[in-house]
């Protein structure tokens, strides 16, 4: 068995697509936790808690990782949808999942280096920059938000 050379090796990990996951906390109140970040892909935007699901492991347990890592508890994780992410050099897959009733200050956020601050919106009033991904999911996730608030979700 040979190895492909280690050029074609690198220029297949850029290409390949990651899957991902994000999760768009919203609190009882109905806010809605944005992240800035501050490394790329997406550098100065604003996004959702996440990142990549490691091999082995099961989205739900990534989402719990994630959102733990930056000082969320979240009880139960709810389905949003699964959405493409195009960076231009590759396509990601995200599965994005909701944290209702998630409580948290701004205090206790922990942004390490993927985060240089954290601010709770309420519906309709997202910070920008936001890239195209991000609005979809964020909007799946006040939809599903107001079914289960509903009773019918």
């Amino acid at each position: 068995m040979s190895l492909l050379p280690e050029e074609t090796w690198k220029l297949m990990l850029k290409s390949m697509s990651i899957p991902c996951v994000d999760v768009v906390v919203i609190s009882d109140d109905g806010y809605a936790l944005f992240g800035r970040r501050t490394i790329p892909p997406g550098e100065g935007t604003w996004t959702m808690i996440g990142g990549r699901i490691l091999r082995g492991e099961e989205p739900l347990a990534a989402a719990r990782r994630h959102a733990k890592k930056h000082g969320l508890n979240c009880g139960s994780l709810v389905f949003a949808g699964v959405f493409a992410s195009h960076f231009g050099w590759r396509e990601d897959v995200i599965i994005c999942y909701l944290a209702p009733g998630v409580h948290a200050s701004a205090g206790t956020l922990v942004g390490g280096e993927e985060f240089g601050g954290f601010v709770w919106r309420r519906e309709g009033n997202n910070p920008s920059p936001m890239v195209s991904v991000v609005e979809k999911e964020v909007a799946a996730a006040w939809t599903r938000y107001a079914l289960l608030k509903s009773g019918t979700g």
